[in-house]
C-alpha cells in the first residue's frame, strides 16, 4: 500500500495531444510532489521522469509518479529506497487516456487507497498545478492559460506553415484558429465534463466544473525554442524549457549489444527514428530504407520501428542491422561513430540531435514537423526528405551528400547548439525551470501570474462589443451631417412648394372673386334696369334686357379679361374696385320689334 502521510503540495499536469488532465491537490509544507504523467508515448513520461528527478537531486523534493510506464533502473531503485521517489503503474492509461484513464480496476485501485484521496486532492482548485508540454504549444493550451493568439502572427499547429504567411494562408489559418477555439468549448470540454462527472461525481459530494479547475493552473513549461519554432508572444507564467530533458554523460547507459554493435562500426552507425506519434509505418517504404541500407555495407544501422507487434531484434551484434520498437536514443546519439539521425523532426529528436551534433535527414509526417525540418534546412543542419516522394536512388544521394558534407553540417550544428542551449545570465534552462516551480511553490500558486483572460467571453476578449460601438459612432459622425443638409433641403423645397402652392391659390380666389364681383354687377343693373313691355293685339310682353346683354361666350370672354387684369394689377382690392365702379359691360341693344 502507498503511504500518503506526506502527500504532495504541488502536482504537474502532463498535457499532450491536447488533452488536460485537470488534477489538484493537498499539501504540506515540504516539497512533496505528485507527477501525473497521462502519456501513452514512453519518450515524453522519459521527459516527466527526468526532470522529477532533477526536482529530487537538486531540490531536495519527494515525488509521487503516476503513469503508465515504470522503469527498472538503478537510479529508480536508489531513490524509491530513500524514500525520495514513489510510482504507481496504471496500465489503463495506455488504452485510452480520452476517457480518463479509467478503464483500470476501480477495486484494485480502492484497496491501495489512492482513489478517493486522489480524487479528493484533484477537486482542492487552490492548490497550485504546473503543466508539462513536451511537444510544444498549441491552440488549446494557449486558450487554457489565456495566452492571446494572432492568426496572422501564429500558424496552427495542424498546419505546415511557418509565421511567414501570405494572404490566403491567412485566410485559412484563421479559419483553423476558429475551429480549434469552436471544438475545444463545445465537444472536448463538454466531453470532458461528462466524463468527470460519471467518474468522479460517486466520490465527492461537491463537484466544480471542469473549467474551474483549468482556470486554476499555475504555470506551462513548454519544450520550445525560438530556432525551432518560431517567435510568439507567452505570458510570463508560460515558460519555454528547450533542452531540460537532455542528460548529463554519466547517466548516459548503453546496454552491452548496442554498445558492441556500435564500436564494431568504424565506418560509422546511421540512426533511424520514426518518432513516438508515427505507428504502423508503411512496410514497402521501409523496404526501400532497407535496400539503400544494403547498398553502403561500409555502414551500420539502428532503426526504431513501433508495429503493431513490438519487434525484436532480427540480427545479431555482428550484423548491418539492428531494429527494435525502443532505443536509449540519447545514449546512441552520444557515440561518436553515429553519423547521421534519420527523424521525422520532432521537438524532443531534433534537440537531441542539435546537441550531440548530428545531421539529420528531415522526413516530416505532421504538419508542425515540416515547419522544423524547413527551419532546420535553411539553417545548414539537415536535409530534407518528402514522405510522399521516397525512392531508392534520391535517399541514397541525400545519405551520400549528407555524409560527404559532414563537417559542414556540424558547424552549423555547433552555432545551433550555443543559441539552444546557451546558458541566459549564468542559468541553465533546468536551472531556470527549477527556479520557475520554487517561486510557485513560494508564491503559493503565483496568481499575479495569471492573466484574467478567462473572466472574459469572447465578445469581450475578441473587442467585438468594443467595435460595435466604435462603428456606431463612426456612423453617427458621418450620418449627422448628412441628416443635418438633407433636413434644411427638405425644408427649404417645403416651403418652396407652399409659396408656390399660395400664389397659385391666391390668383385663383383673386379670379373667382372678379367673376363673382363681375356678375354681382350685371345682376344689380339688370334690377335696377325696369323692363321694357310690349302690347300686342291687346296683350303685353315683357322683354329682360339681360337677354340683349351678350351671348354666354361673350359674358366668359369678359370674365378672362378681368382676371387677366386682376393677375397684372399690383393689388386685387384696385382691381375689384375698378371693375366694380367701371363695369365693362356693353350697353344693352334694343330691339324694335314691329307689331304686325
Amino acid at each position: 500500500m502507498v503511504n500518503f502521510r506526506n502527500f504532495p503540495n504541488f502536482i504537474f499536469v502532463w498535457i499532450c495531444c491536447c488533452i488536460e488532465p485537470l488534477i489538484c491537490c493537498q499539501g504540506t509544507t515540504q516539497c512533496n510532489i505528485l507527477a501525473v504523467l497521462p502519456s501513452v508515448w514512453k519518450s515524453h513520461y522519459l521527459f516527466g521522469r527526468h526532470l522529477m528527478r532533477q526536482l529530487i537531486e537538486q531540490r531536495n523534493c519527494t515525488v509521487t509518479i503516476i503513469s503508465a510506464y515504470s522503469t527498472k533502473d538503478t537510479i529508480k531503485e536508489e531513490y524509491k529506497q530513500n524514500g525520495k521517489l514513489q510510482e504507481i503503474l496504471v496500465e489503463g492509461l495506455l488504452n485510452n487516456w480520452l476517457e480518463m484513464g479509467m478503464s483500470f480496476d476501480i477495486d484494485k485501485i480502492r484497496e491501495k487507497s489512492i482513489l478517493e484521496r486522489f480524487t479528493r486532492l484533484m477537486y482542492a482548485s487552490t492548490m497550485p498545478v504546473v503543466v508539462i508540454s513536451p511537444s510544444g504549444s498549441n491552440t488549446w493550451l494557449h486558450q487554457i492559460f489565456g495566452n492571446p493568439q494572432n492568426a496572422a502572427l501564429d500558424p496552427s499547429s495542424f498546419l505546415p506553415y511557418s509565421e511567414n504567411m501570405h494572404i490566403w494562408q491567412r485566410c485559412l489559418n484563421t479559419l483553423m484558429a476558429v475551429f480549434e477555439k469552436l471544438t475545444y468549448s463545445f465537444f472536448h470540454m463538454i466531453a470532458q465534463q461528462v466524463v468527470y462527472e460519471k467518474y468522479f461525481e460517486p466520490f465527492c459530494r461537491e463537484l466544480p466544473h471542469s473549467k474551474d479547475l483549468t482556470e486554476n493552473l499555475s504555470m506551462a513549461l513548454i519544450n520550445t525554442h525560438p530556432i525551432l519554432q518560431y517567435p510568439r508572444a507567452h505570458l510570463p507564467n508560460m515558460l519555454n524549457i528547450a533542452g531540460v530533458h537532455i542528460k548529463s554523460d554519466e547517466d548516459l547507459y548503453l546496454p552491452e549489444i548496442l554498445k558492441d554493435f556500435i564500436d564494431g562500426a568504424p565506418d560509422g552507425v546511421i540512426y533511424m527514428s520514426l518518432g513516438a506519434n508515427v505507428y504502423g509505418f508503411p512496410i514497402e517504404k521501409l523496404d526501400v530504407f532497407l535496400h539503400v541500407f544494403e547498398a553502403l555495407p561500409e555502414l551500420r544501422f539502428i532503426i526504431k520501428y513501433e508495429a503493431e507487434e513490438p519487434m525484436l531484434l532480427t540480427k545479431n551484434a555482428t550484423s548491418q542491422l539492428l531494429i527494435h520498437h525502443w532505443w536509449p536514443q540519447q545514449a546512441i546519439l552520444a557515440h561518436k561513430n553515429v553519423k547521421l539521425f534519420i527523424s521525422t523532426c520532432g521537438i524532443m529528436s531534433t534537440v537531441e540531435a542539435i546537441h550531440f551534433l548530428k545531421p539529420i535527414l528531415a522526413m516530416p509526417i505532421m504538419p508542425e514537423q515540416h515547419v522544423l525540418a524547413n527551419r532546420l534546412k535553411n539553417q545548414g543542419a539537415a536535409s530534407l526528405l518528402v514522405y510522399e516522394e521516397i525512392a531508392y536512388n534520391q535517399l541514397l544521394i541525400l545519405i551520400r551528400e549528407i555524409l560527404t558534407n559532414i563537417s559542414n553540417y556540424q558547424e552549423n550544428l555547433k552555432r545551433l547548439k550555443h543559441l539552444l542551449l546557451a546558458d541566459i545570465n549564468g542559468v541553465s534552462s533546468i536551472e531556470r525551470t527549477l527556479n520557475a516551480i520554487d517561486l510557485i511553490l513560494d508564491t503559493q500558486g503565483g496568481d499575479f501570474f495569471k492573466t484574467h483572460n478567462h473572466t472574459l467571453n469572447f465578445w469581450r476578449t475578441a473587442l467585438v462589443d468594443v467595435l460595435a460601438i466604435l462603428l456606431v459612432g463612426f456612423l453617427i459622425i458621418l450620418a449627422g451631417p448628412f441628416l443635418l443638409i438633407r433636413y434644411f433641403l427638405k425644408r427649404s423645397y417645403q416651403n418652396q412648394t407652399r409659396f408656390n402652392d399660395l400664389k397659385r391659390s391666391s390668383s385663383y380666389h383673386c379670379s373667382m372673386l372678379n367673376d363673382r364681383l363681375n356678375i354681382n354687377d350685371i345682376n344689380r343693373q339688370t334690377v335696377n334696369r325696369r323692363p321694357s313691355s310690349i302690347s300686342q293685339n291687346g296683350q303685353e310682353f315683357f322683354i329682360d334686357e339681360r337677354r340683349f346683354c351678350g351671348s354666354s361666350t361673350n359674358l366668359h370672354q369678359r370674365r378672362k379679361r378681368n382676371s387677366s387684369n386682376c393677375s397684372n394689377s399690383s393689388s386685387c382690392c384696385l382691381c375689384s374696385s375698378s371693375s366694380s365702379s367701371a363695369p365693362t359691360t356693353p350697353s344693352a341693344k334694343t330691339t324694335t320689334t314691329n307689331v304686325m
